[in-house]
């Protein structure tokens, strides 16, 4: 682990062993960064989903999550994907765009059907879900984060128990929805669709990213045509994740000896307050999937390419006390995208180019031509 400061911030230390980020992901001492929660717009957005809380209220919107998707069968998801993204196909001028065309698109039109949205809405829920979710974390410019706001109101209103978004407090300074007047059954309509909306963005990019990868990484030969496609997202998401990693904040001040020696970690301390030998409360962690899953230490040749391998224990969708709720929803999607691309297509010669992002890999135009 090292200690990185950035001009005019706090110390964050980055974690990159397997053992440390597993260690720390399972211990309930570190938590996310919560967001702060206002009347309206993204902010009422972070403030309102699982994503960006601890404690009871995380509790509480994790189980709305978990309990929409109980609902969508991860093998229907697939099903459908692997339908419309042989249509599109079907419908390519003798070369498309994967990044366009079908890594974000595909997947959020289906995940939208599946929530319930209208046919005929579903173009209108792909492209607002992905201007929210450029905003979704904390540090978008403002231009980014109008667009989002305006995004979110047209998401809350296809998402709405009543179809109109009401009460979701994505109006205009009203903060309809979450103020002491609204009453228990308008708070709760706003905070499931503030989580159906948090589904959706958190199925957007990073779901788009491993479309992406894993495409990049296997329609370039034949060689991989006959290896099983859940093989080929499984390394991807071991060598390559769309989401390079996570942070979580120390909520109590904690010994880096007894991290060391209750957890397994080891070498805290050479990262940590160089005084005391500890993790004070506050200090941010910033927790590098990318790095912990090629750890020597777990994984035999770390940097190759390997399918065979299966699926391993890489962290790339969380692991301990919050583990992605969606990972076989986003496996059956990005199935269900890829099968038909790596029966017919192969992918142009040229080098690729990736989203401008500091955690997320996603190629930003990945063309694509029939075999």
């Amino acid at each position: 682990m090292t200690t990185m400061t950035a001009p005019g911030s706090q110390d964050v230390v980055a974690v990159r062993r397997h053992a440390a980020v597993a260690a720390i992901l399972e211990d309930p001492r570190f938590e996310v960064p919560a967001a702060v929660g206002a009347c309206d717009g993204m902010g009422w957005l972070r403030g309102s989903v699982a994503r960006f809380a601890n404690g009871e209220s995380h509790a509480r919107r994790r189980g709305i999550v978990v309990a929409e998707l109980a609902g969508i069968t991860p093998a229907d998801l697939r099903q459908a994907a692997r339908r419309e993204t042989l249509a599109r196909l079907a419908g390519a001028p003798g070369r498309l765009d994967v990044a366009a065309e079908l890594a974000r698109r595909v997947p959020l039109r289906i995940l939208g059907a599946a929530l319930g949205v209208h046919p005929g809405e579903l173009d209108v829920l792909a492209e607002a879900t992905a201007r929210v979710a450029a905003a979704y974390h904390p540090g978008a410019d403002e231009g980014t984060v109008r667009t989002a706001d305006t995004a979110l109101a047209e998401l809350a209103a296809l998402l709405a128990p009543d179809g109109t978004g009401t009460g979701t407090g994505t109006g205009t300074g009203t903060g309809t929805g979450i103020g002491t007047e609204a009453d228990a059954t308008s708070r709760a309509d706003a905070e499931r669709t503030a989580n159906l909306v948090g589904i959706l963005v958190q199925a957007c990019d990073a779901t788009a990213g491993l479309i992406g990868n894993t495409a990049a990484a296997v329609l370039t030969s034949d060689a991989y045509r006959a290896v099983p496609i859940e093989a080929l997202v499984h390394e991807t998401l071991r060598l390559d994740p769309p989401v390079r990693g996570t942070r979580r904040r120390v909520a109590e001040t904690v010994e880096a000896g007894e991290i060391s020696e209750v957890r397994g970690i080891g070498g805290i301390s050479e990262s940590t307050d160089a005084a005391g030998g500890v993790l004070p409360a506050g200090t941010v962690l910033a927790l590098d999937f990318a790095a912990a899953n090629r750890d020597p230490e777990v994984f035999d040749r770390p940097d190759e390419f390997d399918p065979g391998r299966g699926a391993t224990a890489h962290l790339t969708f969380g692991h301990g006390l919050r583990p992605c709720p969606g990972h076989d929803h986003a496996l059956a999607l990005a199935c269900g995208v890829l099968e038909p691309l790596l029966d017919a297509w192969v992918r142009e010669p040229g080098d690729l180019s990736y989203e401008p992002s500091a955690n997320l890999r996603i190629p930003a135009r990945l063309i694509v031509v029939p075999r």
